[in-house]
């Protein structure tokens, strides 16, 4: 009975409870296996704002999709990024952020998003500033040119927290989907005849 106890005080010893890593995927993890993606590592080299997004329509013109991660205590986020240079997109879709503001209605600080990102997400067509529909729910980023692509991540990380917590709250899951916004340059204007 001694050797019973002692085999099995020896085998609860040894199975410590051993901690997980957790990924978490924006949009969904399927869209992380479905295309052909590249880990976009934003702290290279210092890279401000403007050659994150002009490297990003790069590698989309390549049909490469890219994306961040990072890791904060057992759990890994990973966020694939867009351009919004290309196709057709329905601006009231769009809650668009900027390092400290959200460019909604009067322009709130960025401390409200998670209020204003509740109101994005659940709106259903009631206010036509806001989304039509959760599932046409996008998160736009504007950001001057200079800005470090350190300021960036903070925001994409705020963001994604918050995002988890509304997330938690819903019956129906929610999708976080990021597109980069940047002033484009005019074309010029066409010749007079």
């Amino acid at each position: 009975m001694k050797k019973l106890f002692a085999i099995f005080l020896l085998f609860f010893c040894s199975c410590k409870e051993q901690k997980r890593e957790v990924s978490l995927y924006y949009p969904t993890q399927f869209s992380f296996q479905s295309k052909k993606i590249q880990d976009f590592n934003i702290d290279k080299n210092a890279l401000h704002y403007r050659k994150i997004v002009d490297s990003i329509r790069k590698l989309e013109d390549k049909n490469i999709a890219s994306f961040i991660d990072w890791k904060r205590n057992d759990t890994i986020r990973k966020l694939l990024l867009r351009d919004a240079g290309y196709g057709f997109m329905i601006e009231k879709n769009f809650l668009m952020l900027t390092k400290d503001s959200i460019l909604i209605d009067e322009h709130y600080p960025i401390r409200e998003l998670p209020r204003l990102l509740k109101r994005h997400y659940e709106n259903n067509g009631k206010n036509p500033s806001y989304a039509s529909d959760k599932k046409h729910a996008v998160i736009g980023i504007k950001m001057e040119d200079s800005v470090k692509g350190s300021t960036l991540k903070k925001t994409l990380r705020y963001l994604t927290q918050t995002f988890d917590i509304l997330n938690k709250q819903q019956r129906d899951s929610l999708t976080l989907r990021v597109f980069l916004f940047r002033k484009l340059p005019l074309p010029p204007p066409p010749p007079k005849e």
